[in-house]
């Protein structure tokens, strides 16, 4: 197992009432957040320290309203490296 530090940007094109998403490592929720900012130029930098072992990994945001689809990923980073996967997907040796 491997002390990770995983950094994401999370945006939201949104109008109405702000959404709320889920942050997920594999398939394990870490935390539930709403999204409040108006911008979609903001974002949210999500910092998550896991404990994973090698191998094959994804993050996730998921909407809590499943037919929403406002919200996207970028800069993803793993112990300071970025990641070139706009799916969120990375390999820890």
């Amino acid at each position: 197992m491997h002390d990770i530090a995983i950094s994401v940007d999370v945006y939201c094109d949104w109008q109405g009432e702000s959404p709320r998403y889920r942050v997920y490592v594999n398939d394990y929720l870490l935390t539930e957040r709403r999204y409040i900012w108006d911008n979609k130029e903001l974002y949210v930098r999500e910092h998550i320290v896991v404990e994973l072992p090698s191998g094959p990994h994804y993050v996730k945001i998921q909407p809590v309203k499943p037919k929403y689809t406002g919200f996207s990923i970028k800069n993803l980073t793993v112990n300071g490296e970025p990641v070139a996967s706009p799916a969120g997907e990375f390999i820890l040796d």
